[in-house]
């Protein structure tokens, strides 16, 4: 599991039939790298580029939920999160990790914009 005490089960990502974000395990396919890690932003349909060698990956399975966790959830954002390298964050323009979604939506509906920037990151000169 990726945290004790949480009840699913790993899936590969064509079984994976979460709407949000999930738990999940990366490899990289570079043919240098072959890099793993972990991330609990994880989508099906996104990838998350290597730390090592910037190689776009699509996770190779993630955390199917038995039930409904939010209190579990909430805790794993205490981690920081690479927006420069997630795949959702530059497809949304934001943090994909915003826990105001639901206030966000209602704000837009008013006309009044909550979202936050997607950080950038920054290239040290040569």
């Amino acid at each position: 599991p990726p945290y004790p005490g949480a009840e699913g089960r790993w899936v590969p990502r064509g079984e994976f039939s979460g709407f949000k974000s999930s738990f999940g395990r990366f490899t990289c396919q570079s043919a240098v790298c072959n890099r793993a890690w972990g991330s609990a932003f994880a989508y099906a349909t996104y990838g998350q580029g290597c730390q090592l060698c910037e190689e776009e990956t699509l996770p190779c399975c993630l955390w199917q939920n038995e039930e409904r966790q939010h209190a579990k959830s909430v805790a794993r954002k205490e981690e920081p999160h690479d927006a420069t390298r997630c795949g959702m964050c530059k497809a949304l323009g934001r943090l994909c990790n915003d826990s105001s979604e639901a206030d966000g939506v209602r704000a837009r509906l008013r006309g009044v914009s909550t979202e936050q920037p997607m950080p950038t990151r920054s290239v040290a000169a040569n």
